[in-house]
């Protein structure tokens, strides 16, 4: 169970388990159904499992900076890039 700003999280691999501290909680608690939208992160399920996106976090931010007319930028990337075999260590990172 994860308290945070007025919700509360309950989370476990047995339904009825989840239940039972539900029937519990019934008084304080109301049930709001299957997580949709949490702390700015998306949640889809599908038959693949659980996906979390911050898609509608990125466009409220760029409503909030007045940026959604700005123009996206591509960097060029080697594609499956490893970071960790791009080479040496810097000696003095500062």
């Amino acid at each position: 169970m994860v308290y945070v700003d007025d919700m509360l999280l309950i989370t476990s691999s047995k339904l009825d388990q989840i239940n039972h501290l539900k029937k519990l909680l019934s008084t304080d608690v109301k049930d709001l159904g299957d997580l949709r939208y949490f702390l700015g992160i998306e949640v889809a399920r599908s038959s693949k499992g659980i996906f979390l996106c911050q898609r509608k976090y990125v466009i409220d931010l760029l409503h909030e900076t007045k940026m959604t007319n700005a123009k996206h930028f591509n960097l060029p990337m080697e594609i499956h890039l490893n970071i960790e075999n791009a080479g040496p260590l810097l000696s003095n990172p500062h």
